[in-house]
């Protein structure tokens, strides 16, 4: 899980770039896009709290993110049975949504570990 912070808020609204993102970042690293992916707009009734949410499925699980544009944040986790390039993943996602700061959450078969 990769939650970024500080990112830009026309990036985190703009559905095109995200459903993009997410068309082209499976093949990133390596996997398999097994959909197209799925991007909506939520309304919530605080407004803070309304964004963007979108999922691709991967034939080694999926890749789904919510963006929180009034906060500047965006959530993205990439849950898979198939090892890949994490710190990669990580560099390449936070360069695209320019965040100033981040937190990495990695599970693995041989515990959890917080990376920042």
């Amino acid at each position: 899980m990769l939650d970024c912070y500080g990112c830009s808020s026309e990036k985190l609204t703009d559905t095109v770039f995200l459903r993009d993102l997410l068309d082209e970042f499976p093949a990133k690293i390596k996997m398999t896009k097994v959909t197209s992916p799925c991007v909506f707009k939520y309304e919530a009734p605080a407004p803070q709290d309304s964004g963007v949410s979108g999922v691709v499925l991967i034939s080694e699980s999926h890749i789904s993110l919510h963006t929180f544009p009034d906060k500047n944040h965006v959530f993205i986790d990439i849950f898979s049975c198939k090892e890949f390039d994490i710190n990669f993943a990580c560099q390449e996602l936070v360069s695209l949504f320019g965040a100033t700061h981040h937190e990495e959450k990695v599970s693995a078969s041989h515990g959890t570990q917080i990376v920042c």
